[in-house]
């Protein structure tokens, strides 16, 4: 007995980027895994930014999808379910300086108050809020306190 089989199977994947983790240095970027392509996982990224003693975090948001996750006033509430937090310090549980929940125009810098920064990304999956391409941000470094 015999047989004759073809096999014509293209294989096609995404390798997504790290979804968190610890960031250093005079400068950095991250972003959403997916970016640049659009994804409606489910994502839970935190990032914690760290740099020398004495200087402060600048964290710029670059690119920002219409996470869509305002309430009906426009605001970001603790509910929504897409946002970006930017926090002071090494916790997301810190006092949080900016939240990102809907497509911005004008998008201004956040800086720390310390050496430290925690950015958290939420995605809610599904079909129910679309596909999002998240985020594209940068950080920089600068001197906490400058002489007068």
């Amino acid at each position: 007995m015999s047989f004759d089989a073809e096999f014509n199977k293209k294989l096609d994947w995404t390798i997504f980027a790290d979804c968190g983790g610890h960031l250093g240095g005079l400068n950095g970027a991250l972003s959403a895994p997916q970016y640049p392509l659009k994804d409606s996982r489910t994502l839970n990224c935190d990032w914690h930014i760290a740099v020398a003693a004495g200087n402060l975090v600048r964290f710029t948001i670059t690119t920002l999808d219409d996470l869509n996750s305002a309430d009906s006033n426009g605001f970001c509430s603790s509910f929504a379910p897409n946002y970006i937090d930017v926090a002071e310090g090494p916790s997301v549980s810190a006092r949080i300086l900016r939240r990102y929940c809907k497509k911005e125009v004008s998008l201004s810098s956040v800086d720390s108050e310390t050496n430290q920064l925690t950015v958290r990304y939420r995605q809610h999956g599904g079909t129910h809020f679309g596909s999002l391409f998240g985020f594209l941000a940068h950080y920089t470094t600068g001197l906490l306190y400058c002489c007068t």
